[in-house]
């Protein structure tokens, strides 16, 4: 069988999902020849991944050009699923494929339900409708509702993965009478850390100190401003003991906005940011040598790999309550939790960090095995 990979955004996950996949398709002996459609500089931004795939005859790359890349990034979310679709469907076609898998199926809803393919698709689903607010935002919900329920009457989707998360898979099954949701596990890889790489050297930290990670995309729905705000209101003698260390790639806008609160709040001699890409070993050695990793997003609906690096690293998180990442954390002993996303309550589960010293369960333990990136592998390729 002839099958596509499509991704062709760069940053977090992305890369990491395509990374699991070739490492098991490699491992695996099949006759199926796969085709990854990627972003215009995936090779030189990860010239590893491509070097596995060096002897595996059944492994092909293709680029997009950077024109098609531009034109899925501009336009309304109508306009965007159109484009993304048109360039998805351009090369699938090209190389007479069977079945396109998307790694990323939300920006394709639309598409998918006035479209119907000559192939068969899956794809993975993030930020389902059903566990936000119906109260707070009905359009929104109601909308996601209807675009959910058109792409399941499409015969050519054949599976759609939800991460972690076996209670809405059950729930949208059941709602839309059908069986096309399947329970996807977000992995977690195996990383060795960066060879010699010591984060308080790095960043100038006190040895002493409780390293406090913020990790990823950073911005508004990540929680970024909240936590420096609740740096401000810590006692001294807590400021004392700890470091805030924020580390990922952001736009200009974000970055400004980051150094400018470090600045007016005058947190500066407790909080870092380091605006760059980070290597898996590099980010291996952070949560290693932290002491907890800071998740209060906005949006807890959905789950996180960060929350399985730090597991996997036997450091708590310290995360909404609520929605499936409030649910993780509570079932498999994943680290504290706060009552709602405020600069106060970000505060005071520092301070119960520094006060409860975490250690590991075996649920915890449980959480990082079943979630390996052959499992995630192995039910995305189907083989």
């Amino acid at each position: 069988m002839r099958i596509l990979l499509f991704d062709i955004f760069i940053t977090g996950h992305h890369s990491e999902y395509i990374n699991h996949l070739v490492d098991y398709i490699v491992e695996k002996d099949t006759t199926n020849e796969f085709f990854f459609v990627v972003h215009p500089i995936f090779l030189n931004e990860f010239p590893y991944i491509k070097e596995k795939s060096v002897t595996n005859k059944n492994i092909n790359w293709v680029e997009v050009s950077q024109k098609e890349f531009d034109s899925s990034c501009n336009g309304n979310i109508l306009k965007k699923s159109l484009r993304l679709y048109r360039i998805m469907n351009k090369y699938a076609l090209l190389y007479k494929v069977e079945h396109a898998i998307l790694l990323s199926l939300n920006s394709f809803q639309f598409s998918l339900s006035i479209f119907r393919s000559s192939y068969g698709i899956s794809g993975i689903l993030f930020k389902q409708f059903s566990r936000t607010s119906k109260s707070r935002n009905p359009i929104m919900y109601y909308r996601k509702y209807l675009q959910t329920f058109l792409v399941t009457i499409n015969k050519k989707i054949k599976e759609i993965f939800i991460l972690n998360d076996d209670v809405t898979v059950n729930y949208l099954n059941l709602q839309f009478r059908t069986s096309i949701f399947k329970v996807l596990p977000d992995p977690i890889p195996e990383i060795l850390p960066l060879k010699g790489f010591d984060m308080y050297k790095q960043y100038n930290i006190d040895k002493g100190k409780a390293v406090f990670l913020h990790i990823g995309s950073l911005g508004e729905r990540k929680g970024t401003f909240d936590i420096l705000k609740s740096v401000e209101l810590l006692p001294i003698e807590v400021r004392n003991k700890i470091f805030v260390l924020l580390v990922g790639k952001v736009n200009s806008e974000i970055e400004n906005r980051i150094n400018k609160m470090i600045e007016e709040l005058n947190i500066s001699s407790v909080c870092f940011f380091e605006n760059d890409f980070v290597s898996n070993e590099k980010m291996k050695s952070l949560f290693l040598q932290c002491s907890s990793v800071l998740v209060p997003y906005k949006n807890p609906e959905s789950s996180s790999g960060i929350i399985g690096h730090a597991a996997a690293s036997k450091k708590p998180v310290i995360s909404p309550s609520l929605g499936l990442l409030g649910e993780l954390v509570k079932t498999y002993d994943l680290g504290f939790t706060i009552k709602e996303n405020s600069p106060k309550c970000i505060s005071q589960a520092i301070i119960g960090v520094l006060d409860t010293p975490f250690t590991k369960t075996s649920r915890q333990m449980e959480f990082v095995k079943s979630h390996s990136p052959c499992s995630f592998s192995k039910i995305i390729l189907g083989i």
